[in-house]
């Protein structure tokens, strides 16, 4: 095998060119990083401004004093599905039985969540990041008292589909260098 004398400049040049290479590829990944967790964080906030505003319309009809509001939530709920890109909405009562649900099927069934069950015990909003999926779960009030909890999902796949896209964009781009 034959071997190649380099002087000292080559050397220089190609060492500085292997580290402009692996400092782009690594500041691709970090603002793709970035803008990924930046979307997920929407989708997030997403999905609490859904929780809140369920909230907000139990809040409405438990001041309307009219109990066949409470098949407004159903609808509610059928609104907020139709128009957006949400896997499932559910309202539980305490004892995880399903008050309101996109699936309206559904409704009536028992639903088993710990992570939801452990909201309603808790009194607190959480979020969950499970593979393709954002989820946030909290309780539901009617005036000061607990009586179920809600559960808002959203898909992420395109989230991540836009960062795979990102990514391979960011291989090309450093191949290219």
């Amino acid at each position: 095998m034959p071997k190649f004398i380099t002087g000292l400049r080559t050397e220089i040049v190609l060492n500085i060119a292997v580290l402009m290479i692996a400092a782009t590829a690594l500041i691709g990944f970090v603002v793709l990083k970035v803008s990924e967790q930046a979307a997920l964080d929407q989708k997030v906030k997403s999905s609490k401004v859904i929780l809140n505003s369920i909230q907000n319309s139990i809040k409405y009809i438990e001041t309307s004093q009219n109990p066949e509001n409470m098949a407004g939530i159903q609808r509610l709920i059928d609104i907020f599905f139709e128009s957006g890109d949400l896997d499932t909405i559910l309202l539980a009562d305490r004892s995880m039985r399903v008050i309101a649900h996109s699936s309206r099927d559904a409704v009536g069934k028992i639903y088993s969540d710990e992570a939801l069950l452990k909201g309603i015990r808790e009194k607190r909003v959480t979020t969950l990041v499970q593979g393709k999926t954002v989820s946030i779960v909290g309780p539901l009030y009617l005036g000061n008292e607990v009586i179920g909890g809600v559960k808002v999902t959203l898909s992420s796949r395109d989230v991540k589909e836009a960062a795979a896209k990102s990514q391979r964009l960011i291989f090309f781009y450093v191949a290219l260098n």
